[in-house]
């Protein structure tokens, strides 16, 4: 089987989007290999710590790992991982409701939630600037602000220039990477 990097570098990213973080630790390999075992699509620690290039070892995957993977990103196998990559649905004009920053006005209030039982409230600052005012089982914390150009229902939220409380370099913070979030003006 010929296996294309960049389509080998699309499903390890597609992974890492589902696992929620980048795999950097022997901590982080037997945790997805948990994950993978409760999905029925068993792989050993090893494996992927060879795929990721944690550690050294074959050069080769074999179709039943690439098969695994895929079906832990919602695909049926390899094939039609590969398949959806190819397709031309990456780019497309918003059909859901957009809360823009545009039509905000200094101190308006929005409640943006996401899976699993994820909510913040933030308040609008000015310039594209907005500030955390309650938070529940979100990473974000409240008094941390951040920059995004609008809010998109059923879309993910991507924050830019997030500044965090008692942190003094700034991030970016994805909200809804499975599902999308639901913004509402308060």
């Amino acid at each position: 089987m010929i296996v294309k990097q960049e389509e080998l570098d699309a499903l390890k990213r597609a992974v890492e989007d589902r696992f929620g973080q980048v795999l950097s630790t022997p901590h982080d390999f037997a945790n997805l290999s948990g994950q993978l075992i409760e999905a029925g699509n068993p792989l050993a620690v090893s494996t992927l710590k060879r795929q990721w290039g944690y550690v050294d070892g074959y050069n080769t995957v074999r179709p039943s790992t690439l098969n695994s993977l895929a079906r832990y990103v919602g695909c049926r196998d390899w094939q039609e991982f590969c398949d959806t990559l190819t397709d031309d649905d990456s780019s497309d004009f918003v059909m859901g409701d957009v809360v823009a920053m545009s039509t905000l006005a200094m101190g308006d209030r929005v409640e943006v939630r996401w899976k699993p039982g994820r909510r913040i409230v933030v308040q609008y600052l000015g310039q594209g600037r907005m500030r955390v005012l309650e938070s529940e089982r979100s990473k974000l914390k409240v008094g941390d602000t951040f920059s995004c150009a609008g809010m998109v229902n059923g879309e993910r939220l991507v924050l830019t220039q997030v500044e965090r409380v008692g942190s003094d370099q700034a991030q970016t913070y994805v909200c809804g990477k499975h599902g999308g979030i639901i913004a509402r003006r308060l």
